[in-house]
C-alpha cells in the first residue's frame, strides 16, 4: 500500500453497505475489495468519537446541522492532520 490517499472505516462501512445491495452484487463486492486494498484506511476510534462529538456540538451552538458519518469522517481526519476530501457537495 504506496497511497497516499486514505479511505475511512466509515467510508469503506458506505461502499460495502453498497456494494451488498442486489443490484450487481458480487462485482460490486469484488470492486468494492479491491479498492479497499488499494488504500490505507482510517480507523474510527474513542478518540475520533469524542472529537465528532466536540465539533458537532460546536457546529450546533452555531446552527449548522452536519450529518454524523461525516462529523465521523472528518474526526478521523482532523486528528491525523490530514485534509478531508469529499464530493458530496450537499454534506
Amino acid at each position: 500500500m504506496s497511497s497516499s490517499l486514505f479511505l475511512t472505516s466509515v467510508t469503506a462501512f458506505e461502499l460495502t453497505l453498497g456494494a451488498n445491495l442486489p443490484s450487481k452484487r458480487e462485482k460490486r463486492i469484488v470492486e468494492v475489495e479491491s479498492l479497499l486494498d488499494q488504500h490505507n484506511v482510517l480507523t474510527f476510534t474513542l478518540e475520533g468519537a469524542k472529537k465528532a462529538a466536540e465539533k458537532g456540538a460546536e457546529l450546533r451552538a452555531k446552527g449548522i446541522s452536519i450529518e454524523i458519518r461525516d462529523l465521523f469522517n472528518a474526526s478521523m481526519c482532523l486528528l491525523k492532520k490530514i485534509p478531508f476530501l469529499t464530493g458530496n457537495k450537499e454534506h
